[in-house]
């Protein structure tokens, strides 16, 4: 089942006609959500991504209460205690390049996952280095609906065997990973990108900064090459949650400090 602008329907029912601005031109942006026993415990971070993005992309019909109202209403018939919700926003159909309508569409799709976003992974993933470079651009904060540098980049991921790769910016700063905002412990200290890098301004990202603040742990959000003295590194998104790194272009890391962090944010 799906929920196409609030209403329920099963997913044989939905026709995207060919003029579809998400089909046409990606425009539009989209937001994933962990959902456990039908509660989103980051949903206020999420809402107000969507309210930035919604502005950014000059969206203006966008109610908050009604997709919230709609991502309850399809939990509601989605079997699973642990489950991956995806709103897609897109503009409504008309124009070129330039849009007749900044009216926006919505479509939700909820699916059941195996892992609980509290559980940390007993082993950690395997990080290597992406060729792609990311564009500092205003839109680079939100999850747009073109994705093409994430699909490629996936695909260099396959064929260098690694489980997840670092992207940089055309400054050469590190700005994030694939599918994860990234952050790592150097001389005992806790760095991220800054969102000036271009990075995805990831929820997980800004709910660890929220926890990090209130526990008193400095977080520096730094512009900069890969350190070459870091001892950890651990990725954040808002369905895996935090996620250790075991080794960078296979050299091993150690996972401690992580796994202390990890207790402080849940």
């Amino acid at each position: 089942m799906i929920s196409y602008n609030g209403d329920i329907l099963d997913e044989k029912e939905l026709t995207i006609p060919f003029l579809n601005r998400a089909f046409l031109y990606g425009d539009g942006f989209f937001e994933s959500i962990f959902i456990h026993s039908d509660k989103m415990p980051l949903w206020h971070l999420h809402a107000e991504r969507i309210k930035n993005a919604a502005e950014i992309l000059q969206f203006q019909n966008i109610n908050i209460l009604k997709v919230l109202e709609s991502i309850e209403n399809l939990t509601e018939v989605t079997k699973g205690s642990f489950k991956r919700a995806r709103i897609s926003f897109f503009r409504e159909n008309g124009g070129l390049y330039t849009p007749t309508s900044r009216n926006a569409e919505f479509v939700i799709e909820i699916k059941p996952i195996a892992k609980d976003i509290k559980a940390l992974p007993t082993d950690g993933i395997t990080l290597g280095i992406s060729s792609y470079q990311k564009a500092v651009q205003p839109f680079g904060s939100f999850k747009s609906l073109n994705s093409q540098l994430y699909v490629l980049a996936g695909i260099e991921k396959q064929k260098l065997g690694f489980d997840e790769l670092i992207l940089f910016n055309h400054y050469h700063a590190i700005t994030e990973c694939i599918s994860s905002n990234i952050f790592w412990f150097e001389n005992e200290e806790l760095f991220t990108p800054s969102l000036k890098t271009g990075c995805v301004n990831g929820v997980m990202r800004k709910h660890v900064l929220e926890v990090c603040k209130k526990q008193g742990i400095k977080v520096y959000e730094v512009e900069t090459d890969l350190p070459h003295s870091v001892s950890e590194m651990f990725l954040t998104n808002a369905i895996q949650g935090i996620v250790p790194v075991k080794s960078i272009n296979n050299e091993e890391l150690r996972q401690s400090q992580t796994r202390y962090l990890h207790q402080l944010v849940w």
